[in-house]
């Protein structure tokens, strides 16, 4: 860790055995911002200057003498003025050193940036004192313009400002003018207001780990990054993880950053990410229409982002969960669920479960997610961004089953039609040891690596077969057919993927046959068909 000194603006080098009391400064960045090389510019100029007038530097007043004596172009800079500020107070309060990200940290170099982003956290619940610096509340004389102004602060929107708020023992907040207005515990319920953290973890910050998965996610809702990465990097030490940076790597950093979370949590209220809506399971087990109203979709095990955790600062693990584990593997996310089948009482083979999650809100009703089933009996894809709430009662007698199933990790929006041709994505299409070895259809191509489908025609009507995919095994002589049915209203279109399982012995020549036959059948409208006994699901897109 690296610290500049107060009264020399020295930057030195300390290890954790041997690091001395310090302040650090909480604030949010602007255009311009004074770095490592700008600050050891001015020490420079100031030793320099030292040597030239016959000052020695053998103590710090010496060296603050000469440093009065002359002056360097960037201590006229609006940003330095802050830093300038943060020595003055904390040479005040009894400290010879300050922590500044701006200029402590040698971001020319990706290994000293990691480092300090996965110990900043660290950094800032060991400092002495925080001096939060909000340089959008101005000094005005009426407390009602005061209070107003801190709520509406451009401190409280930013990502890393939310561990700055919570890691310190203390927090002093200043004005644009580096006047103090106030501490974390003084302010606490505007901190509330402005944040939505409740009260007991701004006044007892040691608390936050106790706080489920969901509230702490809750807390990061809106805040911004200038790079996307950051909105996950930012949140390392809120949930007491580490993880190496790769910055380009976009919204999948967050991704990253829940399986890391995941190695030490069994928190279901991870998974509770959405739209909260309570409803009557009883309905949606009697009513079809009701379970059709639902937007079903194909969605990501995880949350894309920590928005999708709006409004759930509520949820918390069951007081009775037990056998809450889960891991993330290359299946999909496994878990253990109480799974309700909406469909047990309808005469079809789309399958759709409401997975029970080991959590429950203040009310302590139950809390689930909606599950589609797929070609294979373990995997399911989560169908809509809606997290149901019911009374446990309502579901005691329902039909359902508990077992372990893998939650599809990234099924990716699958569908786009553009000028005649529809390309399908279909990430769940795979299975172990399988190989696409023919494609029946109009004009098609299959490309493996990115298990992506592309067919190119002209009119067609609605719901029309355009492909035929055959998969096989060739070391178990076994393989099944996908079909694919495709639908365009003109404004959106979908994917009907239909999976048969064929369960006798043949040879690879004899599958190739089978869907050629199956194709020409179908598409030829001579009358004949063929039951593929097919398991179905949709995949929906966009034009």
């Amino acid at each position: 860790m690296r610290l500049l000194n107060v009264s020399t603006k020295e930057l030195k080098e300390f290890h954790s055995t041997d690091r001395p009391p310090y302040a650090i400064l909480s604030h949010t960045w602007g255009k311009t911002e004074i770095t490592l090389p700008d600050v050891v510019a001015i020490w420079h100029h100031h030793h320099r200057h030292s040597d030239v007038n016959g000052i020695g530097s053998g103590s710090d007043s010496d060296s603050d003498i000469g440093s009065r004596n002359s002056h360097h172009p960037l201590e006229d800079a609006a940003c330095y003025y802050k830093i300038s500020q943060t020595c003055e107070q904390a040479r005040h309060d009894g400290y010879q050193w300050v922590w500044v990200d701006t200029c402590c940290i040698d971001k020319t170099s990706s290994s000293e940036l990691s480092e300090a982003i996965n110990s900043m956290f660290a950094w800032y619940q060991e400092a002495a004192v925080c001096y939060a610096y909000l340089a959008d509340v101005s000094e005005d004389g009426r407390p009602s313009s005061l209070s107003e102004q801190f709520v509406r602060s451009r401190w409280f929107t930013r990502g890393w400002t939310l561990q700055e708020l919570l890691a310190p023992r203390r927090v002093i907040f200043f004005n644009s003018t580096f006047t103090q207005f106030g501490t974390r515990s003084g302010l606490s319920r505007l901190i509330e207001q402005a944040t939505g953290i409740d009260r007991l973890a701004i006044l007892n910050p040691r608390l936050i780990r106790n706080a489920s998965i969901s509230r702490r996610m809750s807390w990061a809702v809106k805040r911004e990054t200038t790079r996307t990465e950051d909105r996950a990097y930012s949140l390392l030490g809120i949930f007491g993880v580490n993880m190496p940076l790769l910055y380009g790597e976009g919204e999948n950093a967050f991704a990253r950053l829940q399986e890391e979370i995941m190695k030490n949590s069994e928190d279901h209220s991870m998974f509770a990410w959405g739209a909260l809506q309570e409803i009557d399971i009883s309905r949606l087990l009697h009513n079809p229409e009701a379970i059709e109203s639902l937007a079903l979709d194909t969605l990501t095990a995880l949350a894309p982002s920590p928005d999708d955790f709006t409004g759930l600062g509520d949820l918390a693990p069951a007081p009775t969960a037990d056998d809450a584990a889960f891991m993330m593997t290359n299946r999909g996310l496994q878990i253990k669920l109480r799974l309700i089948d909406l469909r047990a009482k309808q005469k079809t083979n789309k399958r759709l479960f409401l997975g029970v999650l080991s959590c429950q809100d203040r009310r302590s009703r139950s809390v689930g997610i909606l599950l589609r089933g797929t070609q294979f009996r373990d995997v399911l894809v989560r169908s809509s961004r809606t997290i149901l709430t019911w009374s446990p009662f309502q579901t005691a007698d329902a039909e359902s089953r508990t077992e372990v199933v893998y939650i599809a990790r990234t099924p990716r929006r699958a569908v786009k039609y553009v000028d005649g041709s529809v390309v399908v994505r279909a990430d769940d299409l795979f299975a172990p040891g399988y190989k696409v070895i023919d494609v029946q259809g109009i004009n098609p191509s299959w490309v493996e690596e990115t298990r992506t489908l592309k067919v190119s025609f002209g009119l067609v009507p609605r719901l029309s077969l355009v492909a035929i995919l055959t998969f096989y095994n060739r070391g178990l002589r076994l393989g099944f057919l996908v079909s694919v049915f495709f639908d365009y209203s003109g404004k959106s279109c979908a994917a009907e993927i239909s999976a048969a399982a064929l369960d006798c012995e043949r040879q690879e020549e004899q599958f190739v046959d089978l869907a050629r036959e199956t194709w020409e059948h179908n598409t030829t409208g001579n009358g004949k068909t063929f039951n593929l006994r097919s398991r179905v699901h949709w995949l929906t897109g966009e034009k």
